[in-house]
């Protein structure tokens, strides 16, 4: 169809004289004028389609002021604009919104104009219809308080109609329904509205012919899928299963084209599924699926040219899920046990060079590791061993959750003799995570893993009375004493107990140096809202530590005599054990003070 010179009909009806409108600021500047004069219907909607085509530019767009806006707004209330007319009012309005947070706003204060708007996405005039959920596009992207206002006035409602209907906006109003979804309210509009069924119901014949319903379809499930309620609908019409298919043949269309433009939907597809996998309920029944684990399955054990190349989104799909359904010691039993995932996922680990899939395996290993049965499953696995080059990554992430791997398996008395001894040519798990606290001196997560780790080393050693790894691990403490500085007081207890265990096992105790930061971090440690124990705990380290080096005798006696002035107010919620001896230790620190 040839494109209508709206200038060119604007100036043979009205501006025959005004031939020095030549160029596109004094074009602009015109029409601005003619708009805000109450001109005719039949001169208003040319003067909007020059607008319209102006708006295509940014630097002409932004040159309408809202008063522009304000014109075309109250404009578009008359009465005599037939079906044409609005839908170019429509086209001007709609393009001085692209990008222009003043334009948004100066709409939503034309609430009748809007409403307007509104009611023709139910318009039978196909254009006007189009152009009227185009304005909406316009104003609600990036633009929450534009979201909600169309929530508000019922949008929800009318777009669903609109795609009910199978009508040539429908693509239009899917674009507009992946937007407003982002709002939480909206989200929550569209389930109560039954639109996720609704979707669901076009799903099949979206995935027969894949278009622009399909990727904006998909993009909706994709937000919404990060509501639990959504999560277990899409369950209960296994909509996982169909993804998963879809997922595969997207990558098996890609690898026979060679065509290395990764379509959206996979990703959107990705991410509907994971999302399915945070939900509880939904993880109870898909453990129990053949059909979902063997894809899985059979995702990870892709042959190692493949994993590294254009499969690599469905091993990372399968890891994550995989992960998630190990969130339970129960289930990371039975996936490692009855199923084989472990071995599945060191493959992938092996043979993978993809970052974000490595993260996403080490993810998973992770919640395999947590269950005491997998624990010297996984050592015999040679899961530690696996690890370690994932130490030395300069990525903050991988090194914190191989990190937190190795603290988990750590509690098993092999696990804790290899990471202090077993060398896989990259040097021992205990180096390398030593090493990455050097590295990553600015992440106090990894910081604080670390620490953690040299904790339950030293707590495992200990309940073994396994003095050689003990004194292996003692000889580097800082990063135990360091988790006293962090501020993260659920770990204090372990760093405590730690230190107390190496004190009292460690041959030579008064060669275990003390940081000065101890003086800074012991009041932390008498916080009211630590447990007891730990409170009790502290208070027998900081006596250890005062009595095996004379020099901190007295340096801990005014922490220990504001904790006792706080007990009291404590005794009847405490355990009377604990508050005994707590009372007793700090009572021994303050009279040991006062005797040198």
């Amino acid at each position: 169809m040839m494109q209508r010179d709206f200038f060119g009909e604007l100036l043979a009806i009205i501006a025959k004289d005004r031939a020095e409108w030549s160029t596109p600021e004094l074009i602009d500047e015109g029409v601005a004028a003619i708009l805000a004069d109450n001109p005719t219907d039949d001169v208003a909607v040319l003067a909007a389609g020059v607008v319209a085509q102006a708006g295509r530019e940014e630097e002409r767009r932004l040159k309408f002021s809202t008063a522009t806006l304000d014109a075309l707004c109250v404009i578009y209330l008359r009465e005599s604009l037939d079906e044409v007319g609005l839908h170019h009012l429509n086209r001007g309005i709609g393009n001085l919104l692209v990008d222009n947070e003043a334009q948004r706003i100066a709409l939503l204060e034309h609430d009748a104009a809007l409403d307007k708007i509104m009611a023709n996405i139910s318009s039978q005039d196909e254009d006007l219809a189009h152009s009227s959920i185009s304005v909406l596009i316009n104003l609600v992207m990036d633009f929450p308080r534009g979201q909600q206002k169309v929530v508000e006035k019922k949008g929800i409602p009318l777009l669903l109609k609109r795609i009910e209907n199978g009508t040539l906006t429908r693509p239009r109003a899917l674009q507009l329904l992946s937007v407003l979804v982002q709002n939480e309210y909206a989200c929550d509009k569209l389930v109560s509205l039954s639109g996720i069924d609704l979707l669901l119901d076009c799903l099949p014949a979206f995935l027969a012919e894949p278009d622009e319903n399909l990727e904006h379809a998909i993009e909706i499930l994709e937000t919404a899928s990060e509501n639990g309620i959504v999560q277990k609908r899409l369950y209960a019409r296994q909509v996982h299963l169909v993804l998963l298919e879809e997922m595969e043949k997207l990558v098996n269309q890609e690898i026979n084209v060679d065509d290395d433009d990764y379509t959206p939907i996979l990703d959107a597809c990705l991410k509907v599924v994971v999302n399915m996998t945070h939900n509880d309920e939904v993880v109870k029944g898909m453990i129990t699926e053949k059909a979902t684990l063997g894809k899985f399955r059979g995702w990870m054990t892709y042959p190692g040219s493949i994993l590294s190349g254009k499969a690599e989104d469905l091993v990372m799909c399968a890891c994550l899920c995989i992960g998630n359904l190990a969130r339970s010691d129960k289930n990371a039993a039975s996936l490692v046990n009855d199923h084989q995932f472990a071995k599945y996922l060191l493959q992938v680990l092996n043979d993978c060079k993809s970052l974000k899939v490595q993260f996403a395996t080490l993810s998973a290993l992770r919640h395999m590791c947590i269950p005491a049965e997998n624990k010297a499953y996984l050592g015999h696995l040679s899961v530690l061993e696996a690890v370690i080059p994932y130490l030395k990554s300069p990525t903050p992430d991988v090194v914190l959750t191989s990190t937190v791997i190795l603290r988990h398996l750590s509690s098993e008395d092999r696990n804790m003799r290899a990471v202090i001894y077993s060398n896989s040519g990259d040097g021992t798990a205990l180096s390398a995570a030593l090493e990455a606290t050097e590295k990553h001196a600015d992440t106090p997560a990894i910081q604080c893993e670390v620490g953690r780790l040299l904790a339950i080393l030293i707590k495992t050693a200990a309940k073994s009375n396994a003095i050689d790894p003990l004194t292996k691990v003692c000889s580097n403490l800082a990063p135990v004493w360091n988790l006293l500085t962090l501020p993260y007081p659920t770990v204090y207890g372990e760093a405590v107990l730690a230190l107390s265990l190496a004190f009292a096992h460690y041959p030579t105790p008064s060669d275990i140096a003390v940081p000065e930061s101890l003086a800074t971090a012991a009041p932390e440690l008498f916080q009211p809202t630590l447990p007891a124990a730990v409170r009790a705990n502290a208070a027998q380290l900081l006596l250890v530590v005062q009595t095996v080096h004379p020099e901190w005798a007295g340096r801990f006696d005014d922490v220990a005599q504001a904790a006792l002035g706080n007990l009291p107010q404590e005794a009847v919620e405490m355990d009377t054990t604990i508050y005994d001896q707590l009372t007793t230790v700090l009572g021994k620190i303050v009279a040991h003070a006062a005797s040198e």
